[in-house]
């Protein structure tokens, strides 16, 4: 994998971190999987404006998953889109940067759910 990928996920990691970047939770949709013909997978996308662009991270869930095989199917991707008239490019396949990328979806989901200003406001209740 690229290194300017790396350091570009690393930055989005600590931006997101400070709160410099905000994201957003797109809906949710269902999905076929053409690599296994047979599962649906469930799409969760978050996106954070930069400039004229946008930033997206993706997370494939497969919801038909077996209780001994959960999160097996479960893959982060990253993509970027310049502007609004640009495509959408992916960054990585489903095999590249996941555990960076799952840290990163971690990251977001505490910033758009609010989880670190409940927890904040329960520590600091007397």
């Amino acid at each position: 994998m690229d290194q300017k990928i790396n350091k570009f996920i690393e930055k989005i990691i600590s931006t997101t971190q400070s709160r410099k970047l905000l994201w957003k939770k797109k809906k949710e949709e269902m999905i076929w999987d053409n690599e296994k013909s047979s599962l649906f997978l469930e799409k969760r996308a978050y996106t954070a404006e930069y400039k004229d662009g946008t930033i997206i991270l993706i997370n494939y869930s497969d919801k038909k998953a077996l209780p001994f095989n959960k999160g097996e199917l479960d893959y982060y991707i990253l993509a970027v889109q310049k502007d609004e008239r640009s495509e959408v490019m992916e960054l990585n396949s489903k095999d590249e940067l996941q555990p960076d990328l799952f840290r990163l979806y971690n990251i977001i989901n505490r910033q758009v759910l609010q989880v670190d200003e409940f927890i904040d406001s329960f520590l600091d209740e007397n």
